[in-house]
């Protein structure tokens, strides 16, 4: 068998396309937790619960208590799903 005399060349590498690969979406969130000033219409507006402060306080009345107008920062909300 004859070898070529000449330099030897590595196979090209494969070459990126100047992007990064795409990432997952991200998982949608199941959790607030409460910081001072929030209020319960605020939270629902923020985190878009379908059905407002109403479907939040009845997903969260074990937490929260009798009055949903009393909410203490540190508490942890779970955010009901979307339908």
């Amino acid at each position: 068998m004859v070898r070529p005399s000449g330099p030897r060349h590595a196979a090209p590498k494969a070459r990126s396309r100047g992007g990064t690969a795409p990432r997952p979406e991200a998982a949608p969130t199941t959790s607030y937790t409460v910081r001072e000033g929030d209020t319960l219409s605020g939270v629902a507006a923020q985190t878009a619960v379908p059905g407002g402060w109403q479907r939040l306080y009845e997903a969260n009345r074990n937490v929260i208590g009798a009055d949903p107008d009393v909410i203490y920062p540190g508490q942890r909300l779970t955010l009901p799903p979307a339908h």
